[in-house]
């Protein structure tokens, strides 16, 4: 075994139970605004890495998921390299997970059923917006805008934009980091084997 390496005791095999525990309580903390923020990191055809921040919708024991028009880059990186990572920082709270793994797209029913939980105004925005597109200034998106909001003004449930979908990074490895005033900060490592059980181990800092 590497000598870097020591397993973690007492510590829960699902890592998703350890993320839920931590998400909840960032969505808690009046300090800390976005706490489904995250940093989604891909890499292009072209082979150079991109970062942005998005928004988890949700997560499940499969992973973690987000939205995202599958004309932009995001969107082309995956169809690419169906590979990604995200990660999340609660500075607040000293605490940072990261998670690397496989995106696959979910259907167009279940892009729909997530599409619904978003805001009316972030929904409109979704059709008005060719998502990093060049726009010629602030005026062309909001006659857009109001183009939609016009369009959809009597509409009770608002459907889903064909080029928008719903993605889930399938993690294969979630690192939890909790800083310490000491420097001597807590890294712990869970990797999906194959077998699909849950291998967790700590790190040094």
């Amino acid at each position: 075994m590497n000598k870097k390496l020591t397993m973690a005791k007492k510590t829960s095999p699902n890592p998703y139970h350890l993320f839920r525990k931590w998400y909840a309580e960032a969505k808690r903390c009046p300090e800390i605004k976005y706490a489904d923020a995250m940093c989604l990191s891909t890499v292009d055809p072209h082979g150079d890495p991109d970062g942005r921040i998005v928004m988890l919708q949700d997560v499940d024991e499969s992973g973690f998921l987000f939205f995202s028009d599958e004309n932009s880059p995001k969107g082309v990186s995956f169809a690419a390299r169906p590979k990604a990572a995200v990660t999340f920082y609660w500075g607040v709270l000293d605490r940072q997970v990261r998670a690397r793994g496989a995106v696959e797209m979910l259907s167009g029913d279940e892009s729909q059923t997530f599409f619904q939980r978003r805001p009316r105004r972030s929904q409109i925005t979704a059709w008005a917006s060719r998502q990093s597109e060049p726009l010629k200034n602030d005026a062309e998106l909001k006659r857009q805008y109001q183009k939609f909001r016009e369009k959809f003004k009597i509409v009770e449930q608002i459907p889903c934009p064909p080029n928008w979908k719903t993605y889930r990074l399938c993690p294969h490895s979630i690192e939890f980091w909790t800083a310490k005033a000491s420097r001597l900060h807590k890294r712990r490592l869970y990797t999906l084997g194959g077998d699909g059980i849950w291998e967790v181990r700590l790190l040094y800092p």
